[in-house]
């Protein structure tokens, strides 16, 4: 009995130690599990853009050591990407893109990291990968006004084009709104070419944000002629008469001429004795 006791007490006691040690080993191994991380190959808006559907692609290759994606898009610039706190479901390991519809104005970070949640004694989860800024812009620029010469005498006219924030693109038409091509700017002069001679012009312009949204500025008049025509248009002088209103004009003057001269030489008339 006292044998079997201390047999007994042997076995357990050699149980525990395997069992701890197996434990022991396979609590290591999971911490010392290395995934590798996520792989960004495509952002739809790694400018900011006006389109509300946002969707990243990615790219992982051994996707035999994960069961899955844990990811967020938040409006945080800083955020890792764990088993605790917040985040979305899991995505599954043939997943490889992300779309997210009907996303409002504002700007976002996409965070994504590969998982296991197969390891033992926890899951275990790769390094953050971080997309971002994603800008989000449909608002219209505002304030759009369009400056210059009121009259050129030179077919090459500087307009200054500006708006409540910094414009990328112009279209400029002589005829109407959207009848030119756009042209990209790097700051708010731009040099234009007057293109059907001389006369008066409106100039109808239209602007664009670096998201794509347009909007347009009031015409812009400006005349255009030769330094000779420009002076006479500026001269002021004697309106010009008409035919009849010279005929007038010769009429009232010689009236005029003859009661000045019956004042000046009164006609004395002479009785007879």
């Amino acid at each position: 009995m006292n044998k079997n006791y201390k047999k007994y007490l042997v076995v357990m006691i050699f149980s525990i130690v395997i069992q701890a040690g197996y434990g022991h080993y396979k609590c290591a191994d999971a911490i010392g599990v290395s995934l590798d991380e996520v792989v960004i190959n495509s952002n739809t808006h790694g400018d900011p853009s006006n389109i509300t559907t946002v969707t990243i692609g990615w790219a992982y290759t051994n996707t035999q050591d994960i069961t899955g994606f844990f990811y967020t898009i938040t409006t945080s610039s800083s955020h890792t990407v764990s088993t605790e706190g917040p985040k979305n479901l899991p995505l599954n390991i043939i997943a490889k893109s992300k779309t997210f519809n009907n996303v409002s104005d504002g700007t976002y970070y996409f965070y994504i990291a590969a998982a296991n949640v197969d390891t033992e004694p926890f899951p275990t989860v790769s390094n953050t990968t971080k997309v971002g800024p994603i800008t989000v812009d449909t608002e219209a620029p505002e304030n759009v006004s369009v400056t210059g010469p009121d009259e050129t005498t030179e077919q090459l006219v500087t307009l200054n084009i500006g708006a409540d924030e910094d414009i990328y693109k112009i279209c400029i038409s002589e005829t109407n709104y959207g009848n030119c091509g756009w042209i990209d700017i790097e700051s708010n002069e731009h040099t234009y070419s007057l293109n059907n001679g001389e006369g008066k012009y409106k100039l109808y312009v239209e602007v664009e944000d670096i998201a794509g949204n347009t909007a347009k500025a009031s015409p812009f008049e400006i005349t255009y002629a030769s330094s000779e025509s420009l002076t006479m248009a500026n001269y002021t002088s004697v309106p010009t008469l008409t035919q009849w209103g010279m005929i007038l004009f010769f009429i009232i003057l010689l009236s005029f001429g003859l009661v000045l001269m019956r004042k000046t030489y009164p006609i004395v008339s002479l009785k007879q004795n």
